[in-house]
């Protein structure tokens, strides 16, 4: 499958962060560079072409864990009116259960795990700007990687990371 790198938010995106809610990769301009809505920003705010996205753990030697004590990592889609979406006051449209994140024996999200495969959700309007979040609680993780991107196709195989076999 080939993704066009303005669909991508991320290849081998870094989760390794304290307790706290980050962006992860870039973010999409569904404007494209004009200053008016283009197609993207059209289809996710008619919903009429489903638009899905996809999360998908690809990297470190057990997928996403923390150093010691167990904590939670979820992920979430957002929309801002800023290129680097805010933290705290991006509109919200998705977010996934909460993955408990220890050592590599208890990690609940690993090497190749699917976080998201999931249809745009269209109740709210999307703001210019997409991007994923990352919300870490309890303690700090210490590994592990996303590759996040948006794909016309429903379903597709594993995506792995270069070095990753």
């Amino acid at each position: 499958m080939i993704r066009d790198t303005y669909a991508t938010f991320c290849t081998l995106g870094d989760v390794s962060n304290a307790a706290a809610t980050i962006n992860v990769g870039s973010s999409i301009d569904t404007w494209a560079g004009g200053s008016s809505p283009n197609n993207l920003n059209t289809l996710l705010n008619n919903g009429t072409t489903p638009i899905y996205l996809r999360i998908q753990c690809d990297g470190g030697a057990s997928g996403i864990i923390t150093g010691g004590s167990a904590g939670t990592i979820q992920f979430r889609l957002v929309s801002d009116a800023i290129d680097v979406p805010d933290t705290s006051t991006a509109t919200v449209h998705w977010t996934s259960e909460a993955f408990v994140t220890d050592d590599a024996a208890l990690n609940a999200i690993d090497l190749g795990t699917v976080i998201a495969n999931i249809v745009l959700p269209t109740e709210k309007r999307y703001e210019r700007y997409l991007g994923v979040q990352a919300i870490i609680a309890t303690t700090t993780t210490t590994e592990g990687t996303i590759t996040a991107f948006l794909t016309p196709l429903p379903a597709i195989t594993t995506v792995y990371a270069d070095n990753v076999g």
